[in-house]
């Protein structure tokens, strides 16, 4: 028992372990500042006004994800592999051809989002097209942050990356504060511009950490191989995201701004629980990565599977006390989300307990476009069922669309490991 406690408070205190805590650290402290944002901003806007707000920042953050494409992952593998073997001019080659791509996806959407920005206003159901182009600026911004975010982990810079992605959002509250505190008008457009200007100084800031060397254009084999390196992995990423982002969007466009804000008061709540398991999905990866044998694998799961129950558990007593919470923090007005936050917890525990089969299809069987496959089937059916029961039952529609795809890839996951467990 003695050398348990002791291998146990070894590893607790090792290099991974003490990046896994920076990181889950990080995120949680992400995710609070985010939150108190959205607070502020629900108490400074109208309904109507903050479910636009809601669908526009949902909408951004949602197209920053996807225009990733698993640039991120591959900077995650590739500095490390250049670093090892101290080719610093390689390292920058991929660097700078991330940089570049992101870059310009990143641009390309924004000019989007400005030639068809009166359309894009109304699909958004505002009449003010300055918003759709302000949200073309905050794509780029946060996108740049974002590949310098993942550069930095690369470097195994975990503490730098926490600190650039938490200064973006406390200048995103503390920026929203002050117009609390100081009485100025608020809207949807100040809202965006807040979100558009606040990654200005992590992005210098990420820039003098990495310590980058004069720009030089990469070859095109450096773009080929970042992109080939984790196709499947990004289907899955892209395919996660839209599923679990899409809502706000279905329900502004079928149900109108005023019910899209009582239903992004719960989804913000509820946004915790995937930012949770992203966290979750570190840790296991950097274990299950290391465990070669049966033996060690079954006692990990187990402990494992103890670990999630007792989250699930937090996560319905959350859920239990969710209408004085949400009055609490929201005031009367937002007490109509509390059903819908219910809703989605629920929804979301399926997802909770699919972190361990996926993690285990991807780090331990190495079989990546499995998850790939899981990922583009979660998207198809959070979109078939989002379009048909949106109409038919409102709010609720979303919240059930989300809780049978996270259910069936539970099941898929499950049934995938079992019979890889058995013939390996």
């Amino acid at each position: 028992m003695k050398q348990i406690l002791s291998r146990g408070w070894y590893l607790a205190r090792s290099a991974t372990a003490r990046s896994a805590y920076t990181l889950l650290a990080g995120n949680l402290t992400d995710s609070i500042l985010a939150f108190l944002f959205t607070l502020i901003s629900f108490r400074l806007l109208s309904t109507a006004d903050f479910g636009i707000f809601s669908a526009v920042n949902n909408f951004v953050f949602t197209c920053v994800l996807v225009l990733d494409l698993g640039i991120g992952g591959s900077l995650l593998h590739f500095i490390p592999y250049w670093q090892s073997h101290r080719l610093r001019e390689k390292e920058a080659s991929y660097i700078w051809s991330g940089i570049i791509f992101r870059v310009g996806a990143a641009v390309a959407a924004g000019t989007f989002l400005l030639v068809f920005s009166h359309q894009i206003a109304g699909f958004f159901r505002t009449p003010d097209v300055l918003v759709p182009v302000i949200a073309g600026m905050s794509l780029i911004t946060i996108s740049i942050l974002d590949v310098l975010v993942f550069a930095l982990q690369g470097y195994r810079k975990f503490f730098h990356s926490v600190l650039a992605a938490n200064i973006f959002s406390c200048l995103r509250f503390l920026f929203v504060a002050v117009v609390w505190i100081t009485l100025l008008p608020y809207s949807v457009v100040l809202a965006t511009l807040i979100s558009a200007v606040s990654p200005v100084l992590s992005i210098f800031l990420s820039r003098r950490w990495l310590r980058l060397p004069s720009f030089t254009l990469p070859r095109p084999g450096v773009f080929r191989s970042l992109l080939g390196f984790s196709g499947w992995m990004a289907l899955s990423k892209i395919s996660s995201t839209i599923a679990t982002r899409m809502d706000i969007q279905i329900i502004i466009l079928f149900l109108g701004p005023a019910l899209a804000g009582v239903y992004s008061v719960a989804a913000r709540l509820a946004n915790f629980y995937p930012v949770m398991f992203v966290s979750i999905t570190s840790i296991l990866a950097a274990r299950l990565i290391r465990i070669s044998d049966r033996r060690h694998a079954k006692t990990f799961l187990g402990k494992t599977l103890v670990a999630f129950c007792l989250i699930g558990c937090a996560m319905l007593i959350g859920a239990a006390v969710a209408s004085p919470l949400i009055g609490l923090l929201f005031g009367r007005s937002a007490l109509p989300a509390a059903p819908f936050f219910r809703g989605l917890t629920l929804a979301y525990l399926p997802m909770l307990f699919s972190v361990l089969p996926l993690g285990m299809v991807i780090y331990y069987f190495k079989l990546p476009r499995l998850a790939g496959w899981l990922g583009l089937t979660q998207l198809m059916i959070t979109l078939t069922g989002n379009l048909l029961l949106t109409p038919v039952w409102g709010p609720f529609g979303p919240v059930i669309s989300i809780g049978v795809a996270n259910a069936l890839v539970l099941l898929m996951g499950l049934v995938i490991v079992y019979r890889l467990w058995k013939s390996a």
